[in-house]
């Protein structure tokens, strides 16, 4: 059996070009404006949950949540959770029993929003 050496040599050809033109996303450094948060593909995943605020730390960037049930993602626990915005704590305190909408993306968990509930 004969090979041909021009179907061969394209294929090689073809495989070579895409091999170059191909880049990890991992590999790529943000450009100017560009923060890690752009560089995903997805969307983060978002989920509702109630609980009572524990406490909240200082720079009111964390704050610490008994939270029931988060059908989908996880169990009731207590543990802390990132805000994505200061300003969701503003006239927040330890002991209110809160509603919010957490974003998941990635490794990343951030409150999005919070209500106060009675």
């Amino acid at each position: 059996m004969r090979i041909h050496p021009k179907p061969l040599l394209l294929a090689s050809i073809l495989l070579l070009a895409g091999a170059c033109g191909a880049q990890d996303k991992s590999d790529r450094q943000p450009e100017h404006g560009d923060s890690q948060d752009t560089l995903s593909n997805s969307a983060p995943v978002l989920y509702d949950a109630d609980g009572l605020i524990k406490s909240i730390t200082p720079n009111r960037k964390h704050m610490v949540v008994a939270h029931g049930d988060i059908p989908g993602f996880m169990d009731a626990m207590t543990m802390p959770f990132a805000v994505a915005d200061t300003a969701l704590l503003a006239g927040v305190s330890s002991g209110d029993s809160i509603r919010f909408e957490i974003a998941v993306d990635g490794p990343k968990i951030r409150v999005r929003s919070l209500e106060v509930v009675e």
